[in-house]
């Protein structure tokens, strides 16, 4: 029998009008891309199982029932299937309204919501990977799953989901029961994939409305260049049409509520990386409470990119709190935003350099920014407020903070509740890795990983760090030592340092001090540093890597009993060479430094102020 006679085609298997089981599920941490911790499916995991869910649970009062009322992007090697869909019976027993909004509409009523929905499926059975084994499919594929949950949840816990956020609102990550093939004995077999379920929009993406411009100049897009200049119709929810004006003012209006979308989300600590013409909707209607609205609503969709700082590695050393989340209010889109961040734009707003021919576009650009209807002036609205004293805020423009503010606030905070901070979150990771790396038996990665899980600090299990990485350099530095070492040793041999040291040992045990004089410590000799890792050795040399004078934090540990103290600063004391490996802000391989992507580092917070690129 020709195998192609029992596939189901995509169309098939999310065919209009098919209705579904849906049961809850709870994603683990995000992963799957450099800024998380790699998180590997369980090697007992079977091949088409989801992480985490038992389908023999008792789902009666907590599962829902879906039909599909139409295809939205449906088809082979695509990351997810989206489709439309109706809800047919909402759950008895509902998530907490912090993770998901109510199936039911109004909430309470015993109702469930009327309008349509949106289904992103992401199942692997149709997802692209032909140079990838199954089980690297299925890793990828739960990823894009746990990113885009965890950013849809971190959000829904702010309330920030729906109008008028920039968010869309979330109805919760679910499980969809699809019946399969038969089994040899002809018992009906199931398999489940993950399903995110999000409001319907109702508009079109900025990239439905343009084309983009043949260039010349290899590697540059071309600007954008909108298709429709006339008035473009949006379907209202009597199904009759509302026609808006795609001219400059409005497509600057777009980009407008874009940019205050994604300050307010670096305000919290998120960085919103999927922030293109492909993913930012306009609409004209409130999805949550399905009514109208008098002016375009702006909705950035696929956060599979959307990176939530206290879960990436990085919050592991530096803190979970973002340096942005320290403003009273989101930073000045001035201070984080150019023509150059928005080059993906160009053509839509701000305008190509042919269409302002002779004019400076950073000064078109800035003075739009900085007008009283858009961003206003760069000023603390902090500020502002004082001088109101109580008044409503009488400006067009929304409340926004500085960089200088967050300097104020840096300035004063507390030199305790810095130390405080180096201690609790830096030495510990430190002693961490350490205590990890001395035990020379345990050298599989999986063994290093349960070490890692199994650590007494709960922020270092928590939020993790990247293993590989760190292991690559903390392998590159005991090579180092090592040869460091030998050469020591080899110049004590010399030295005749055996000979001497044992003597002086001798006449140190068999010395007394006389009556009058007062008894002095005993004193041990110092040995050569063994080739291992020393936390002082490390704590120098991670702080010198984010760029800290260590002589102004001193090592200063917690207690650890099972851990010997070993200084180190015979070896460490020295001026670092050039043979020495880099710190892991900057692994080597292969003779080469590797900038890692993450935007977040504080080294590079003085380059986004004066270059001002949205990061």
């Amino acid at each position: 029998m020709d195998p192609c006679e029992d596939f189901i085609t995509p169309t098939d298997e999310y065919a209009v009008g098919k209705e579904f089981n849906l049961f809850p599920y709870r994603p683990t941490e995000p992963h799957g891309t450099e800024v998380y911790r790699r998180r590997r499916l369980p090697a007992d995991e079977n091949v088409g199982s989801i992480r985490g869910f038992d389908p023999t649970k008792d789902f009666t009062h907590t599962r829902a029932w879906v039909r599909i009322e139409k295809h939205i992007r449906i088809g082979m090697n695509q990351q997810s299937q989206i489709f439309g869909l109706s809800i047919v019976k909402a759950p008895l027993d509902e998530r907490p309204t912090t993770e998901q909004q109510s199936l039911y509409h109004p909430v309470g009523s015993g109702q469930p919501v009327t309008w349509n929905l949106v289904g992103k499926a992401v199942d692997v059975e149709y997802a692209s990977g032909s140079f990838m084994g199954v089980k690297q499919i299925e890793e990828a594929a739960d990823g894009r799953v746990c990113r885009e949950h965890a950013a849809y949840t971190y959000y829904r816990s702010l309330g920030k989901t729906g109008y008028p956020h920039i968010m869309p609102q979330f109805y919760g990550t679910w499980v969809m029961e699809i019946d399969d093939s038969l089994d040899e004995e002809g018992f009906q077999m199931n398999r489940y994939v993950c399903v995110l379920v999000l409001e319907y929009i109702h508009g079109y993406s900025i990239d439905e409305l343009c084309y983009r411009e043949a260039d010349e100049d290899e590697g540059y897009l071309g600007k954008l260049v909108p298709a429709c200049r006339g008035p473009l119709g949006f379907q209202r929810v009597d199904d009759t049409w509302t026609n808006v004006w795609m001219d400059e003012p409005t497509r600057a209006l777009v980009i407008k509520k874009m940019l205050h979308g994604v300050v307010v989300g670096m305000h919290h600590g998120v960085q919103h990386k999927e922030a293109n013409p492909e993913n930012v909707f306009m609409a004209l209607r409130d999805g949550t409470n399905n009514t109208d609205l008098d002016e375009l609503r702006v909705v950035l969709l696929d956060h599979t990119s959307t990176q939530i700082w206290r879960k990436t590695v990085n919050s592991h050393f530096y803190g979970r709190t973002h340096y942005l989340e320290k403003l009273p209010y989101p930073p000045h889109p001035k201070q984080r935003c150019s023509v150059m961040a928005l080059e993906d734009f160009v053509g839509w707003w701000p305008p190509a350099p042919e269409d302002r021919p002779g004019e400076d576009l950073n000064e078109i650009f800035d003075a739009w920014m900085l007008s009283e209807g858009v961003f206003g002036p760069l000023e603390e609205a902090r500020d502002v407020e004082g001088e109101l004293q109580g008044k409503e805020w009488p400006h067009k423009y929304a409340k926004y903070s500085t960089l200088e503010t967050l300097d104020i606030i840096e300035a004063q905070e507390p030199h305790e509740t810095r130390k405080k901070a180096l201690r609790e979150v830096v030495i510990p990771k430190v002693l961490s890795y350490w205590r990890m790396m001395k035990d020379e038996g345990q050298v599989a990665l999986g063994d290093r990983e349960k070490i890692w899980e199994e650590s007494d600090d709960e922020s270092f299990e928590e939020m993790s760090s990247s293993l590989e990485e760190y292991t690559m350099y903390l392998q590159g530095r005991n090579e180092f030592l090592e040869e460091r070492n030998r050469l020591l040793e080899e110049k004590l041999e010399a030295l005749g340092w055996e000979e001497s040291s044992a003597g002086s040992q001798r006449s140190l045990l068999n010395s007394q001090p006389s009556r009058t004089q007062q008894p002095q410590p005993q004193q041990s000799l110092s040995r050569p540093a063994q080739p291992s890792f020393s936390p002082k050795a490390l704590y120098d040399e991670y702080l010198y890597s984010i760029g800290i004078d260590s002589a102004k934090h001193p090592f200063a540990p917690r207690s650890y009993s099972t851990i010997p103290h070993q200084d180190g600063a015979s070896l460490e004391g020295s001026s670092r060479s050039d043979d020495s490996p880099s710190p892991p802000s900057a692994i080597r391989r292969g003779g080469n430094r590797i900038k890692k992507s993450v935007q977040w580092q504080d080294r590079e917070e003085e380059v986004e102020k004066e270059t001002g690129v949205l990061v």
